[in-house]
């Protein structure tokens, strides 16, 4: 996650930097940078660190036959993105929190269709694979060799929360960290949580841009 972050901020600075010189479109160019290098950082650790040094597949990375359907995803991807909405809004109401005022269009973030497609890949699959593998394969695997699986699956939800820095996004995201550690519990494979991490990040990610 640290190699996530530090590549975002890098390849941020550098395409904004680009854009600065030649006049290109910022905001496009900035989000490219900062994705594409968040992408790019997180895929490396993974495949230095566990595929080559360790020699780690698609089974040890926790992508094995799940122990039950996949179709229960049917009503298991609705349930989680409507538990974390209302639940966010009861709680963040209760709580006083609230998103900035300032909205996208506000602030004149327009984004061009090569950006949108960035986005649109990099937050539907290469987040969820990095943060799946990360948090509920290695964190959690580790975890639940040294303390109790409850207690290793909130250990690992709490820092998969605080993970995401806002708030206002941690209200929602504990929700969904919670429904994700159930799936890989259940299912017995990263399948199961990823393909709910995929479909809410789709969701969010679609209304995002839409509202761009």
């Amino acid at each position: 996650m640290a190699a996530v972050l530090l590549g975002a901020a890098i390849f941020g600075l550098i395409f904004g930097y680009v854009a600065k010189s030649t006049g290109g479109p910022a905001s496009d160019l900035i989000t490219l940078g900062t994705v594409g290098g968040a992408a790019i950082a997180g895929c490396a650790v993974l495949y230095f660190g566990f595929v080559r040094r360790c020699r780690w597949g698609w089974k040890e990375l926790g992508f094995v036959r799940p122990t039950h359907s996949l179709w229960h995803l049917i009503w298991w991807i609705p349930a989680t993105v409507a538990a974390g909405g209302i639940g966010a809004m009861l709680i963040g109401t209760a709580m006083g929190l609230s998103p900035n005022g300032d909205s996208t269009e506000s602030a004149g973030l327009s984004l061009g269709i090569a950006a949108r497609v960035v986005i649109l890949l990099g937050t539907v699959v290469l987040v969820p694979l990095i943060e799946e593998i990360a948090f509920r394969r290695v964190l959690m695997d580790w975890l639940d060799t040294r303390f109790p699986t409850r207690a290793a699956a909130v250990a690992t939800t709490v820092i998969f929360t605080v993970m995401h820095f806002s708030p206002v996004m941690m209200v929602y995201v504990i929700f969904l960290g919670t429904s994700l550690i159930l799936a890989r519990l259940w299912f017995q494979s990263l399948w199961g949580s990823f393909l709910v991490h995929a479909a809410n990040n789709a969701l969010v990610t679609g209304i995002a841009l839409l509202a761009l």
